[in-house]
């Protein structure tokens, strides 16, 4: 009986180690991915060098990226007015219809 109890508790020992093992492999592929997944990502450019990150500093100088409406009505003045130029009185009149999408929606 008591060369029983004696390998049922290595039994039991060699059982729990290879749990834990088991366990502490598992979490640490765990861990593995998640830090992989959460890796920091590098924002976007457009154009030149212009990140796509919108900061107050960004938005203050505003006009230094004239093509670039950065908050709703371009700068915290809220004017909604384009400096750009390319579209003027001299050539509005050739403006004309480019494209359209139909929904189905009448």
């Amino acid at each position: 009986m008591v060369l029983q109890a004696i390998e049922l508790e290595s039994w039991y020992n060699d059982v729990f180690r290879e749990r834990t093992m088991y366990t502490r492999v598992i979490t640490a592929g765990v861990i593995a991915i998640l830090c992989s997944a959460c890796e920091a990502e590098q924002p976007e450019t457009i154009g030149s060098n212009t990140s796509t990150i919108v900061d107050s500093s960004r938005i203050v100088q505003a006009d230094q990226e004239p093509g670039n409406w950065l908050t709703h009505g371009r700068t915290y003045g809220e004017q909604r007015f384009s400096p750009l130029d390319q579209i003027n009185s001299d050539n509005v009149s050739r403006l004309g219809f480019e494209w359209s999408y139909d929904t189905g929606n009448d």
